[in-house]
């Protein structure tokens, strides 16, 4: 998870509380303290049950929606063949593709963006989708700042690092691919992980 997610969630409960709005405070802090608590208490396994990774990312999505004052919707779709109950992902893999879709493409959009997360069965692999409707990766460069600019982002490198060490250790084909559709990004992850 990007340090910069806390750091940025943090500054958010401070604003509920300098505008007096308690009730924000109080729920945003409830959600996000249930998020970093779900992070490390999965931070020791490789793999999780997909019903708490799938909590872990509907709880972020849900405090990225608060933090960005209802800049975009987002919907959740899970196939009815997964076998939910037995199937096991790395944590926290997807919530990178999630933070880039939401700070790289709905934020800068001037009216109301869409989000949509989808996991299927495809043949005996997980796919996973994330569709949104932001700027499109090409037009995100070209708004950067000169700090920006300068900053090298290591999340989307690190991923890719996890995602290959993955392959190794368990001798997984989990692949990724990401395209610029103008409008939207997409990933498609594939993972035959007994689903």
């Amino acid at each position: 998870m990007n340090p910069h997610f806390i750091f940025n969630s943090l500054n958010s409960v401070n604003h509920f509380i300098a505008t007096n709005n308690e009730l924000e405070a109080n729920q945003y802090l409830t959600r996000f303290s249930k998020l970093m608590r779900g992070v490390m208490e999965n931070s020791t396994e490789d793999f999780i049950p997909f019903q708490q990774e799938l909590d872990l990312l509907q709880n972020y999505l849900a405090l990225e929606k608060t933090r960005f004052a209802d800049k975009f919707d987002y919907e959740i779709e899970v196939d009815e063949n997964l076998n939910t109950q037995s199937l096991k992902v790395p944590g926290m893999l997807v919530q990178p593709f999630l933070e880039n879709a939401i700070w790289h493409g709905l934020r800068y959009r001037t009216t109301k963006g869409f989000l949509t997360l989808h996991f299927e069965k495809e043949d005996q692999n997980l796919k996973i989708t994330i569709q949104d409707n932001g700027i499109g990766i090409e037009e995100s460069k070209k708004q950067k700042t000169e700090h920006q600019k300068a900053r090298k982002g290591r999340g989307m490198k690190n991923t890719l690092e996890r995602i290959a060490l993955l392959n190794d250790l368990y001798h997984q084909d989990i692949q990724c691919k990401i395209t610029d559709k103008k409008m939207h990004r997409e990933l498609l992850w594939k993972s035959p992980i007994n689903c």
